[in-house]
C-alpha cells in the first residue's frame, strides 16, 4: 500500500514541476541605462548597460498565474525551468528604490527543449 501511495504521489510531483529536465525555461538578465548623461559615438565602455538586483515575477498568459518568483543577483541574471508557454515577466529592483524604472510587461515564448535569453531594459532616470 505504502509504495502505490508513493508512486502516486510522485506522480502527481512530475506533473506539477516544471519542465526544467526537458531543457526549457528562460534565462533573464536585467539591466539599467543610460548610465551616462550623454551618449558618444563610438560608445564609451564605461557607459554600457550595467546590471542590477532585481525581483521578477513571471506569470503564464494563458490562465494569468504567477508560475515563478526570481531574485536576480548583483549581475542582473537569473535562470528558471519552465514549460513551453507564453509568459510575461514583471520587473522591480530588489532595493524598492523607484529608479531604475522597468517595463510594466515584458512577454515572451518558452519552446520545447531551449532557454530563451530575455533581457530587460531599465530606465535608469538619468538624463
Amino acid at each position: 500500500m505504502r509504495a502505490s501511495v508513493a508512486v502516486v504521489a510522485l506522480g502527481c510531483l512530475a506533473l506539477a514541476a516544471p519542465a526544467a529536465g526537458a531543457g526549457s525555461g528562460l534565462r533573464v538578465h536585467v539591466v539599467s541605462s543610460p548610465t551616462c548623461p550623454v551618449e558618444r559615438m563610438p560608445p564609451d565602455p564605461m557607459c554600457a548597460p550595467r546590471p542590477f538586483a532585481a525581483s521578477v515575477r513571471v506569470v503564464r498568459l494563458s490562465d494569468g498565474h504567477v508560475v515563478a518568483r526570481l531574485h536576480t543577483g548583483a549581475d542582473g541574471r537569473s535562470t528558471v525551468g519552465l514549460r513551453p508557454g507564453r509568459y510575461s515577466l514583471r520587473v522591480r529592483p530588489e532595493s524598492g528604490a523607484q529608479l531604475p524604472r522597468c517595463p510594466a510587461v515584458v512577454k515572451t515564448t518558452v519552446r520545447s527543449g531551449s532557454f530563451v535569453r530575455v533581457t530587460v531594459n531599465c530606465d535608469s532616470g538619468i538624463r
